[in-house]
């Protein structure tokens, strides 16, 4: 599972579900197909878990979700932060115990993979967005920080993923800087 193109193409395809899971009860359906596939890593099916057990369950699976996430001890990266802020964006935070877990996890994780000096990750640049939306971290200390490795496209990006998929992500961190902006009352300057 290390290519890191299948890792982006599995996250692309937990955001186009996640926007109909709310809407489409057929989803339930096809969250399941997702947790069963047998080539894809732990990892990176905890989001489509936590999404099934949300919309679909009765948020039964996140003892079992968080105690996989505190378990991880892979290496940090840019695609490990986003699948670990998607799980944590379909969880409810209702159930606050394990809600705060990951969260705690997060900003560990987070903290741990900037003081590496690391390419500029557009993974992890809409990861760092992403948490600073849901407020898993402070916008006020973060969002530069995701903003500064949002782009894709300008060379920097050493990632090896395809265009297209870089693309993508750098698509998805354009609408998350813009949510921030608009929440937070940021500059693009700034």
């Amino acid at each position: 599972m290390e290519d890191l193109n299948k890792m982006a193409s599995i996250l692309l395809e937990y955001e186009r579900i996640r926007a109909n899971a709310a809407i489409d009860p057929s989803s339930c359906r096809d969250l399941a197909d997702y947790i069963q596939k047998k080539d894809w890593s732990r990892i990176l099916k905890l989001p489509f878990l936590a999404l099934e057990d949300t919309v679909c369950g009765k948020k039964e699976k996140y003892a079992r979700i968080a105690e996989a996430w505190v378990q991880e001890k892979g290496d940090i990266s840019g695609w490990g932060l986003l699948a670990l802020a998607d799980t944590l964006e379909s969880m409810s935070k209702m159930l606050y115990e394990h809600y705060r877990t990951l969260q705690d996890l997060f900003r560990s994780k987070l903290d741990q993979y900037l003081s590496q000096e690391c390419s500029l990750d557009v993974l992890a640049g809409v990861a760092i967005l992403k948490a600073c939306r849901l407020e898993l971290v402070p916008a006020e200390r973060y969002a530069q920080e995701g903003k500064r490795r949002m782009k894709f496209s300008d060379g920097n990006s050493k990632e090896g993923m395809d265009w297209s998929m870089g693309k993508a992500f750098e698509d998805l961190a354009g609408i998350l800087w813009d949510e921030i902006k608009e929440t937070w009352g940021l500059e693009d300057g700034e």
